[in-house]
């Protein structure tokens, strides 16, 4: 049974080699950019991800976590709240609204 995961047919270029690495010396740049192009002529991708994301601030004081559950209109006129005063998080918009009492 071969479950699928017949060996493709791939053509032989004998002039792609890569050299063996030698110990202190750098690779040959140009046989691997041979290298390189025939796996991509031959359908192969690189698994590498294209960008990184950034880490986020860092935090100057602790964080705490607060989950909310009420009336949807509540909640919706917070998150429009938000969004006037640029799309502020929301714990600053609830900072500005706190400040806003005294």
């Amino acid at each position: 049974m071969s479950y699928g995961f017949n060996k493709p047919e791939l053509p032989a270029d004998p002039s792609i080699t890569l050299p063996a690495p030698k110990a202190g010396r750098k690779s040959n740049k140009q046989a691997v950019a041979k290298a390189l192009d025939a796996g991509k002529k031959l359908g192969f991708v690189s698994r590498e991800t294209r960008s990184r994301r950034r880490p986020g601030p860092k935090r100057t004081e602790p964080q705490g976590k607060l989950t909310l559950t009420g009336p949807q209109r509540v909640i919706e006129r917070l998150q429009a709240y938000a969004d006037d005063l640029g799309g502020v998080p929301y714990w600053q918009a609830i900072e500005k609204l706190l400040d806003d009492q005294q």
